[in-house]
């Protein structure tokens, strides 16, 4: 994973520093790539978590998450709900990255075609957020696999 410098870090937190995100969803081929950035709280205890839920049936997913590189979740099979990641005082500057392999199963079948739905949620810091990830794919087959990349930079 590439580094922003400081500098475009500075101007890019400027530009942005009325918002509470900044949404960025894009799809390349067969992964779908999320990348957004999360205001905290200065100073506070309270604890980041986040959930990541899907939706299809007959959907094989497995996760793994990282702060910064270090690997702090997976791999794991379905939906995660509320994983702490680290009190707001010490994400500031971070980057949170979690990576899904999502891979229809014969139980797929009959609901196939479908568009892939996915929500990931937020929360702990300024306020709640919650992304739909979902019509950027369509799952068409058995078999068929995609990635969903998430990367969530806490300032």
């Amino acid at each position: 994973m590439g580094k922003i410098s400081k500098q475009k870090l500075n101007k890019l937190l400027k530009a942005v520093s009325e918002l509470n995100t900044f949404t960025a969803i894009t799809t390349e081929d067969t992964t779908i790539h999320l990348d957004d950035i999360y205001k905290l709280i200065n100073d506070s205890d309270e604890i980041i978590t986040f959930s990541l839920l899907f939706y299809n049936i007959g959907v094989a997913t497995t996760t793994n998450a990282y702060l910064e590189k270090t690997k702090i979740l997976g791999p794991i099979n379905g939906s995660i709900n509320d994983f702490s990641i680290e009190k707001n005082n010490n994400l500031n500057g971070k980057t949170l990255s979690i990576i899904s392999s999502i891979a229809t199963t014969e139980q797929s079948e009959p609901y196939l075609p479908a568009d892939f739905k996915a929500t990931l949620v937020i929360k702990g810091g300024k306020s709640t957020i919650k992304y739909a990830i979902e019509n950027q794919i369509k799952l068409e087959n058995v078999g068929d696999t995609i990635l969903l990349n998430i990367s969530i930079f806490f300032y």
